[in-house]
């Protein structure tokens, strides 16, 4: 009644018509459980995200008799959610701008991350690479070298100090490299990731 019609006044115009549809179908039996995320406009004026979850309260004849909920505001989460795409966007604007191939990976040896540079090094996407490992893009020796280099980081907890190494593609084209490996840790002080950056020296090699 009253309750109702003060909560359908207060939705935000771009949310309404999709919350009184997840209601409609809710109480029509089309979906188990009402649970939405909406803006609401709270007494300030001002409108606020919201969590709804209700439930039917039916009677002795098991007719639908009134509807029991909770609100929980959720604005603050939503900010944060929303701070934590735009830092990732940087992230990745900045990782594909830089002159060099970059490369995140978990201490299982998978890739996590990999920017444009090193995408393009490979000849693949960077999304295809995910979750793959040395042995599944590089030719076996070299594969082996990387492994041996980032479980000694794992053990061991320490960057290591710029490296020159000689790296042989599938095509059999020789490339040298500087590289550097660093180790990421997560709270407990334990190394969760390993960020791997590259620059292709070899034309300054030749010209040496």
């Amino acid at each position: 009644g009253d309750q109702f019609s003060e909560w359908e006044d207060r939705l935000h115009p771009e949310e309404r018509d999709r919350a009184l549809a997840a209601l409609n179908d809710y109480l029509e039996g089309r979906i188990a459980d009402y649970e939405l995320e909406h803006r609401l406009r709270h007494k300030d004026g001002s409108y606020r995200w919201c969590l709804a979850r209700g439930a039917m309260i039916t009677d002795q004849g098991g007719r639908p008799s009134r509807m029991v909920g909770s609100n929980l505001d959720i604005t603050e989460r939503k900010r944060n959610e929303s701070a934590v795409r735009e830092s990732r966007n940087l992230l990745r604007a900045i990782i594909d701008a830089v002159p060099m191939t970059v490369h995140v990976k978990d201490t299982d040896g998978r890739y996590v991350l990999v920017n444009a540079d090193m995408a393009a090094e490979l000849g693949q996407q960077a999304e295809s690479l995910i979750g793959k490992r040395a042995d599944d893009v590089f030719p076996e020796a070299y594969a082996r070298q990387v492994r041996e280099r980032e479980q000694h980081l794992i053990v061991t907890g320490e960057a290591t100090p710029l490296f020159e190494e000689e790296y042989l593609d599938h095509g059999g084209r020789s490339s040298t490299w500087l590289a550097r490996k660093v180790p990421l840790r997560d709270d407990r002080g334990m190394v969760k990731y390993i960020v791997s950056v590259g620059v292709d020296i070899t034309d300054r090699k030749k010209a040496e």
